[in-house]
C-alpha cells in the first residue's frame, strides 16, 4: 500500500509521509458535517533528518493512496504531547459552512443556493447538479450555512423524492444525485467482513402520526394538516412528527407534506455498521466515502439472511503499519 501525505505551509510542499507515527484516520459523513483527516508525526524524526518543517493552522493536506487522490483539507487543530508528538486534525471546505449567515432566497433551487453561499465565502465548488425544483421562499436569520443548503436539499427531496450528496470532492463543493453514487462493492460476512453490528428501532426519526400547522393570519385560526397510520399507532402507540409548514403552502400542499412525510417515517429503521479489512488494493477500496451505495450480505443474521444494497451514512479509513481497514455505518438498505 502505498500512502503519500502532503502538507502545503504556505513555504512549501512537504511530504509528511515517514514522519506519521501510529494511524491516519480519514472520516466522511453523508449529512452535517465536514470530512476529518486526523493523524500524528513525531517532531524528533523531522529534527533527525535536518529538516524545519512547521505546519501551521490553515495550512492545505492532501492525502493519496495507491496512486489515488482521495482527500484535501485544512490544518485546524494540533495537539503536541511531553514526547513531541504532534498530533494534526484537519476538516475539508465543508467546515467553513459552520459560519453563520442571514439569507432570503426566493425563486431559487437548492443547486443555486449552494453556489451563492460557495461564491460569498470563497469557496472552491466542482460538479453541482442542477436540482430542478424552485423552491418556496427560504428565509434564514443567523443560521449554519450548512444547515440552510441541508433545509434547500430536504425540502427538494421532500417535494421531488430526489435525494442529493453534498460533498467536498478532494478540494472542490459537490452535488450529485444519489443514484449516482452507486458503487459495485459487495462486502459478505463469510469473506471481507470481519465483525458487524445491526440495529432496528422505532426510537428516532420513526412517526406514524404527522400533524403540521399553520396559522391563518385571516381567521386567526390554526390549520391542521394531519396524516396517520392507525394500524400501527396499534401496534407502536402514538409517535407524532409535530410540526409548522411554510406559510407560502396552500391546503393541497401541506396536506401532501404531511402524507409524505408519513410514508417516508412510517416504517422500522434499520441501520448496519461492518468492519472491513481490506487485503486486496486493486479494489480501491480507499476511494469509499459516506454517500456511496454498496452491496453487503450477511449470513444468517436474525431468522434470514439480510441481502441489499446499503447507503453509506459514515465511513471511516484507518491506514497504519502497511494495512488498510475500513468502517461503515450503513442505513437499513433497500
Amino acid at each position: 500500500m502505498k500512502i503519500q501525505l502532503l502538507v502545503n505551509n504556505n513555504k512549501g510542499v512537504f511530504d509528511m509521509t515517514s514522519f506519521i507515527v501510529d494511524k491516519i484516520t480519514l472520516t466522511t459523513q453523508r449529512k452535517n458535517s465536514a470530512s476529518t483527516l486526523d493523524f500524528k508525526f513525531a517532531r524528533d524524526l523531522v529534527a533527525q533528518n535536518n529538516l524545519s518543517i512547521a505546519i501551521d493552522e490553515g495550512n492545505a493536506v492532501e492525502l493519496t493512496v495507491n496512486d489515488n487522490k482521495i482527500y484535501k483539507g485544512f490544518v485546524f487543530q494540533k495537539t503536541r504531547n511531553k514526547d513531541q508528538i504532534i498530533s494534526i486534525k484537519c476538516y475539508d471546505q465543508l467546515r467553513y459552512l459552520q459560519n453563520k449567515q442571514s439569507y432570503t432566497f426566493v425563486d431559487k433551487k437548492a443547486s443555486d443556493i449552494i453556489k451563492s453561499i460557495a461564491n460569498d465565502f470563497g469557496l472552491i465548488t466542482g460538479h453541482i447538479q442542477d436540482t430542478g425544483y424552485i423552491l418556496p421562499p427560504l428565509n434564514m436569520d443567523n443560521q449554519r450555512l450548512l444547515d440552510i443548503i441541508m433545509k434547500a436539499l430536504d425540502s427538494t427531496y421532500e417535494n421531488t423524492k430526489d435525494l442529493y450528496i453534498f460533498y467536498d470532492d478532494v478540494g472542490k463543493l459537490t452535488l450529485r444525485k444519489v443514484n449516482d453514487m452507486y458503487t459495485t462493492y459487495l462486502f459478505a460476512s463469510d469473506s471481507n467482513i470481519t465483525n458487524f453490528k445491526y440495529t432496528s428501532t422505532i426510537d428516532n426519526n420513526v412517526y406514524n402520526q404527522v400533524k403540521l400547522y399553520k396559522d391563518n393570519e385571516k381567521t386567526g385560526k390554526r390549520e391542521i394538516y394531519l396524516a396517520k397510520d392507525n394500524a400501527n399507532i396499534g401496534n407502536w402507540g402514538v409517535l407524532q412528527h409535530y410540526e409548522k409548514v411554510d406559510d407560502n403552502f396552500n391546503d393541497a400542499q401541506a396536506k401532501k407534506l404531511a402524507e409524505d412525510i408519513l410514508a417516508l417515517k412510517n416504517k422500522v429503521a434499520e441501520s448496519l455498521s461492518i468492519d472491513i479489512q481490506n487485503t486486496d488494493e486493486t479494489l480501491k477500496l480507499e476511494k469509499l466515502r459516506a454517500g456511496n451505495y454498496v452491496y453487503v450480505l450477511i449470513k444468517a443474521l436474525s431468522s434470514q439472511d439480510f441481502s441489499k444494497t446499503c447507503l453509506i451514512e459514515k465511513c471511516t479509513h484507518t491506514f497504519s503499519d502497511n494495512e488498510h481497514s475500513i468502517k461503515l455505518e450503513l442505513n437499513g438498505g433497500s
